[in-house]
């Protein structure tokens, strides 16, 4: 029966990986970790007996260590995924101050499945919200005709959203730099609302973030209310390097995602997570 089941969960994940190697291509290289589990799970179960017998022959306190730090690292584990769920479960008070959308891969000029999804949840939000401002945030990749802030920035207009609205940020390639970069186009319009510069604001802003990047203690700036907009698997992550950026007030909009991607986009966020917290990078 146990050898039965394992062969079973093995094989479905090595199932899992072939289909979504087909449906969406090998440009994700978690999408490995399936075929992985699957081999391991198999050869585990397959060798039951052998592993029973090379565990009784080790020192009680080696297989008793390793089975704890197993467990602990299960916990963990199930702990940041729980986080995971749950924020990307949850939904912003209305009357942000601005929204931040994090880029998504576009496809020549068009928006992604994943950020079309995201601009979804933008649109929403700014028609519900007139006084809301979007910060646009993504770079030009290599195979990308224009920047992911462009992108967006088409979709919105196109949908009616006045563009005075919106602020554009194409240089970032990360979700660390999506939201240095935006915080920095966000103080220069408060500058420039309170009748200060407009792109030199925005310059100088990034380099004060450079150069207080490390100090500890500094006062935060206060943004007002910012959501930041992101798929509901990405929320807990961003929003825990949102506020080491400064934004004390941040709450997160999650965008839904295509139903074959959530088992290995939930997984490896869940191990994302736990990198950057051990890491001290949220």
């Amino acid at each position: 029966m146990i050898k039965s089941i394992g062969w079973l969960l093995g094989g479905l994940s090595i199932l899992y990986f072939v289909l979504y190697a087909a449906a969406a291509g090998l440009n994700n290289k978690f999408t490995f970790f399936w075929l992985a589990l699957g081999v391991i799970v198999i050869g585990a179960t397959s060798a039951g007996a052998r592993l029973v017998h090379w565990q009784q022959r080790l020192p009680r306190l080696v297989w008793c260590t390793a089975a704890s730090v197993g467990m602990v690292g299960a916990g963990l584990f199930a702990l940041a995924l729980a986080m995971v769920i749950f924020y990307g479960a949850g939904r912003p008070q209305n009357g942000a101050d601005y929204l931040i959308v994090l880029g998504s891969q576009v496809r020549g000029r068009r928006p992604s499945d994943n950020l079309q999804k995201r601009l979804d949840a933008a649109l929403r939000y700014l028609r519900e919200n007139p006084n809301t401002k979007a910060v646009l945030s993504g770079g030009q990749g290599d195979d990308e005709e224009i920047s992911e802030a462009q992108a967006m920035a088409d979709f919105l207009t196109a949908e009616g959203i006045d563009a005075g609205r919106l602020i554009l940020e194409d240089r970032s390639r990360n979700t660390e730099e999506n939201l240095r970069f935006s915080r920095a186009q966000i103080e220069a319009d408060l500058k420039k609302t309170a009748g200060g510069g407009g792109d030199a604001a925005a310059d100088e802003s990034e380099n004060a973030l450079h150069r207080s990047a490390d100090e500890k203690g500094a006062a935060a700036p206060d943004f007002g209310r910012v959501v930041i907009v992101t798929s509901n698997f990405h929320v807990f992550r961003s929003l825990g390097i949102a506020r080491r950026q400064g934004f004390v007030h941040a709450e997160g909009l999650g965008a839904g995602t295509l139903w074959y991607t959530i088992p290995n986009l939930y997984v490896r966020e869940a191990f994302a997570v736990l990198k950057y917290a051990f890491c001290g990078q949220m």
